[in-house]
């Protein structure tokens, strides 16, 4: 196990939220709207939005995948009462279906037909998961026999397709998680880390949890974006960590908490959720990843955003069950 941890106080300099209209080099502006029924929380998975809601009977669940431009919809899985998406491949869909005073099961969808065609029931929930060549790592929430004093999240690996039940084990808390390069990528409170497929630690490196305003956030909207796993800390810090090796390229103090990043490799869309959210800007930000400065505005809020080189979507929830896309231009 190879593992490395790094010095924030090293080569780095930490820069403070200060900039004006007048510096800006990147214009963004809106093209257009569209609303559609959804539920949150959304999940952005390659260029998708995917998130559940009620089918047209009202009686059951489906997960739907939107292409975040047009808007064009694709039904994954219906006809279930309470699921829950996982991931997917070019083969299979797994996701998760609460059961009625149990934990549930884990099922496995063939693309080629729709159908449901392997099941197992769970010793407790399941919040994520992702395919690793004919294995399915699912991530099932914090472990019930780990110390109080040493919480660690639970993990179960299932063999694909026949979906047996392989072997379980415990790994540190994770807060996020994404795939890239047949490797994962994992965000804790203090820490990121690159693993291989079968979960053997490349590295680790440290960044701090520290209060703000008499609280802490913890980290949230991991991404990768030209070679760097970037993500946000600490009520409005923006941190990125090379791939390569797991050192620290920036450190970002913007004063704002962003909820959801988006990187198209050459510039970084830093968004927020809600006003109330923020100390005083209701805007996001473009920040043009050579240089790390805000070379941009948005004015936009949601949990959730997409970004393809030309163009920007941002989903947002002005009601629990009612989605609202908006889509933007930008260009130096």
């Amino acid at each position: 196990m190879k593992r490395m941890l790094m010095a924030l106080g090293l080569g780095l300099t930490v820069s403070q939220s200060s900039y004006s209209d007048d510096e800006f080099t990147l214009q963004v502006r809106l093209n257009n709207t569209y609303e559609l029924k959804a539920e949150y929380p959304v999940l952005v998975d390659k260029d998708r939005f995917v998130f559940s809601r009620y089918d047209k009977t009202g009686n059951a669940k489906e997960v739907v995948a939107v292409d975040p431009l047009l808007g064009t919809e694709k039904v994954l899985v219906d006809g279930n009462r309470d699921i829950r998406f996982l991931t997917d491949n070019v083969s299979y869909v797994t996701f998760y279906a609460r059961g009625v005073g149990v934990p549930g099961r884990v099922n496995l969808l063939r693309k080629s037909d729709g159908r449901v065609f392997q099941s197992g029931r769970l010793s407790q929930g399941a919040e994520a998961a992702y395919f690793a060549d004919t294995q399915l790592f699912l991530l099932q929430g914090r472990s019930r026999t780990a110390p109080y004093s040493q919480p660690a999240s639970h993990w179960s690996v299932f063999d694909v397709p026949t979906l047996k039940f392989l072997r379980e084990f415990d790994a540190p808390v994770v807060k996020n998680f994404v795939r890239f390069n047949q490797k994962v990528v994992f965000l804790d409170k203090k820490h990121v880390g690159i693993y291989a497929n079968n979960f053997r630690e490349i590295y680790s490196a440290s960044f701090p949890h520290e209060p703000v305003d008499n609280g802490y956030c913890d980290p949230e909207s991991l991404i990768v974006a030209s070679g760097m796993a970037v993500f946000v800390a600490n009520c409005g810090e923006i941190y990125s960590f090379s791939l390569a090796d797991g050192k620290l390229e920036s450190r970002l103090r913007l004063d704002q908490r962003f909820y959801s990043l988006a990187s198209d490799g050459s510039y970084l869309f830093a968004v927020p959720e809600a006003p109330a959210n923020l100390p005083g800007n209701t805007s996001g930000v473009v920040i043009k990843l050579s240089t790390w400065k805000v070379v941009g505005k948005i004015e936009a809020m949601g949990s959730a955003s997409y970004a393809n080189g030309s163009n920007l979507a941002v989903m947002s929830f002005p009601k629990w069950n009612h989605g609202l896309v908006s889509v933007y231009a930008y260009a130096p």
